[in-house]
């Protein structure tokens, strides 16, 4: 991602080196006979961001080397000579190596070079000699190399930005900007992914957060903390509508509007679309003197295009502006007029599936029917991210039952049609390369029998829509329902991880197979979705059971690029009964089946390509099981599993319920015991009596499946099933086990259908 070579820990440098003699990762020649050979100074008088980074590198170099370096200041009592010595200069000092390097330095610059027998390391600000000891720490004093480096050739000229501006738009400002609720959040959330984008590709210093809701502010506050990659950052919170509107407007104006027509409610995300591409803000338009429009235009904002009244879906008629024959529907028209104008400009990696705008015009029918109707129901704060990323954006059901309940007039399967020619155009841009589709079928909204649309339920409209876009090379990263948003991603994805490569917790003991214990666990999911891993985790990492008892964490490896600083948190604060597995079906969420069979899909297949997709996740948070592979209604064959041998060679469950248990090549594959209630009365017999089921057929072991749970809720339910169990059955011991002590009993039992 783009934070990865813009974003250091304070500060933003893009290390232009004009002499870089020195390799990376290597550790200086610092010491001689056991003993520092160099002394630290730093500037008597100097400021307090180069006091800390002294101070900071003394403590690197005494982990580095295992010696201890004296730390002191160039202060020389008068009339006495300055002693001669091998020191290191961190920041301005009376030396004349200090002085001789300052003044070579231009603004936004840093030098570390050796000049005698002084290591000076500088910036032309305190802020830069901050960016260059980070740098120096990084590349040339590396803990893991044994052999030392030569000095003498010690140069490198880099560069900085001085931390920037995040701009905080205030807790509850959605409903005090004055104007329509859905209006003001779509405006500012599409303006946030131009800005912070703008930011990212170091066309500013300013960046826009929202304290929407109860995450935020915990977030915030730890990206900015000591170490971290906003640390030092400005801030400036837009408490009231003045300030905000003050902060916006020059913006606006800047970019201009793009106008959504609310008869075709398609077009407003057509004009998301548009604005990733070309930066125009999408503004409904609406001419009552008091809409946000007519605000908008009061003050100077220039419409710069208009998708009013250019769709109609008129039969034998062609799509405004091409030689397209119209569809019979004017949403779906909208969406192929933006496939041919806008599609060869959009991310090619990157796609978004998200509500259109019909949840939020009174006078349409999604909106009279809705559970809920502001920006949080129809999805409008996520729409940051994928502005950043320049998607595609679009709202078609993959039904074919019957019309959609948006556009019941339109010829049968005219969505689904439309659907399946932008996912083909997503995969020929691709070259067949795995796609991440950010969304999920809005069953709370649309499409289902939720709230009366259809007589689709919501599982089964999850899973023809997860299915056909697998067909197609696309991952599904669920941007679900409560919560349907996912504020502020374009800020979040800025976030640097600190590691390559991260430790996960393994089990310190092995226990060995006994034919009369049932050995059983529980699988805490599912968080293939960002919204759900960044609300969850504050709270159930601060749970006090936490800790106490083996958690296996379902977290899926892809929401690191979006939410990385939710795996920052979590892996820095492991506890060795907290234990990350993926969740549903790796790095992201497919049908494996529709990857490989031809029966499903008329593409090659992609085995090979979903199993490099997850390589660099699971190596990065050294992950090596699979929680839950959910395949549909689809068998889990031996050619699924030997996909997953390949992403998760310690073992997976799954959703197929013909296979209780099943040994590929050595690699266990045991069904999940779907949805039970941590907290429920009835839970303990329902868990009791599948484990009887899987015990009749020779199995000792059982997983279950929880979604959202807190480590107490687990700790309840492990209480209370081992009472229950005591009590209903005198011949077995009933041990709770994490997933990886699990896979090793089923690995000794020899139970279960074996295929070599």
């Amino acid at each position: 991602m783009l934070a990865a070579v813009l974003l250091s820990l304070l500060l933003l440098f893009a290390g232009c080196s004009e002499d870089d003699k020195m390799p990376s990762k290597v550790k200086l020649a610092l010491v001689e006979g056991g003993a520092p050979k160099y002394v630290l100074v730093r500037g008597d008088i100097s400021d307090k961001v180069e006091t800390d980074a002294a101070v900071k590198l003394r403590k690197a170099l005494v982990e580095a080397y295992g010696v201890e370096f004296k730390l002191t200041t160039d202060w020389v009592k008068p009339g006495v000579q300055e002693e001669i010595r091998f020191e290191i200069l961190v920041g301005e000092t009376v030396r004349e190596a200090s002085k001789n390097a300052l003044d070579s330095l231009g603004p936004g610059a840093f030098v570390i070079k050796a000049d005698g027998d002084k290591i000076v390391i500088l910036g032309n600000t305190p802020k830069g000699t901050a960016a260059a000891v980070d740098y120096f720490i990084q590349h040339y004093i590396s803990a893991d190399v044994e052999e030392l480096t030569p000095v003498a050739n010690l140069l490198y000229n880099g560069s900085y930005q001085e931390p920037g501006t995040i701009y905080i738009i205030a807790k509850g400002m959605n409903n005090l900007a004055g104007f329509w609720e859905t209006d003001v959040v779509r405006l500012y959330t599409c303006l946030q992914g131009l800005l912070n984008r703008r930011y990212a590709e170091g066309e500013s210093n300013l960046l826009v957060y929202q304290d929407f809701d109860e995450s935020d502010q915990f977030w915030l506050s730890y990206m900015m903390g000591p170490g971290k990659t906003f640390e030092g950052f400005n801030t400036v919170t837009l408490a009231t509508a003045d300030e905000l509107w003050d902060f916006l407007m020059p913006f606006i104006k800047e970019y201009g509007i793009v106008l959504w027509d609310p008869e075709v409610p398609a077009t407003s995300n057509v004009a998301s679309t548009i604005c990733g591409v070309e930066g125009y803000l999408p503004v409904k338009y609406d001419e009552s003197p008091d809409s946000l429009y007519s605000f908008l235009v009061k003050n100077g904002v220039e419409a710069k295009m208009s998708l009013v009244g250019m769709f109609d879906g008129e039969p034998g008629t062609k799509i405004a502006g091409t030689d397209i024959q119209s569809s019979g529907s004017a949403k779906c028209d909208a969406y192929l007029w933006a496939l041919e104008k806008y599609m060869d400009s959009c991310s090619n990696t990157h796609i978004a599936y998200t509500l259109d705008g019909a949840g939020t015009v009174p006078t349409n029918v999604i909106y009279q029917k809705a559970e809920g109707t502001d920006s949080r129901y129809n999805q409008i704060p996520s729409h940051d991210y994928y502005i950043y990323h320049k998607m595609f954006f679009f709202d078609l059901t993959p039904t074919k039952q019957q019309r959609p309940c948006d556009d019941p007039d339109q010829p049968p399967n005219t969505d689904r049609k439309t659907l399946e020619l932008i996912l083909q155009t997503m995969y020929d841009r691709s070259g067949g390369e795995m796609v991440q589709l950010l969304g999920f079928p809005p069953w709370w909204m649309k499409y289902t029998t939720f709230r009366g649309h259809s007589n689709v339920e919501p599982t089964q409209l999850e899973w023809a829509f997860t299915q056909l876009i697998t067909t197609y090379n696309c991952v599904k990263e669920a941007d679900a329902a409560h919560p349907a948003w996912m504020s502020n991603g374009s800020f979040y994805t800025q976030f640097k991880l600190s590691r390559e490569t991260y430790e996960n917790t393994r089990p310190a003991e092995k226990l060995t197979f006994d034919e009369d214990t049932v050995y059983w666990t529980i699988y805490l999911g599912d968080y293939d979705s960002s919204a759900w891993l960044k609300k969850h985790v504050p709270n159930f990492w601060g749970d006090n059971a936490r800790g106490t008892l083996p958690l296996n964490w379902a977290f899926n490896p892809n929401l690191s690029d979006r939410v990385p600083m939710v795996w920052e948190y979590v892996m820095e604060n492991l506890t060795p009964n907290d234990y990350i597995i993926s969740g549903d079906s790796g790095a992201g969420y497919v049908f494996p089946s529709a990857l490989i069979d031809t029966r499903l899909r008329a593409l090659p297949s992609a085995a090979d390509k979903w199993v490099d997709y997850n390589e660099p996740y699971f190596k990065r948070f050294n992950l090596d099981i699979v929680g839950f592979i959910i395949n549909g209604t689809n068998p889990v064959t031996p050619e699924v599993m030997e996909m997953y041998n390949k992403i998760a060679p310690v073992g997976s469950m799954h959703n197929d319920r013909s296979k209780r248990l099943t040994i590929y090549k050595g690699v266990p594959y045991l069904y999940l015991q779907n949805g039970i209630d941590p907290m429920g009365a009835d839970t303990p017999k329902e868990m009791y009596n599948f484990i009887s089921s899987n015990l009749q057929s020779g199995i000792n072991f059982a997983a279950f499946r929880t979604i959202c749970n807190s480590p107490s809720q687990i700790a309840h339910c492990v209480s209370e099933f081992s009472k229950y169990a005591e009590t209903k059955d005198k011949r077995h011991n009933y041990v709770y086990v994490d997933i990886y002590t699990f896979f090793d009993l089923v690995r000794q039992s020899g139970q279960g259908k074996i295929i070599d």
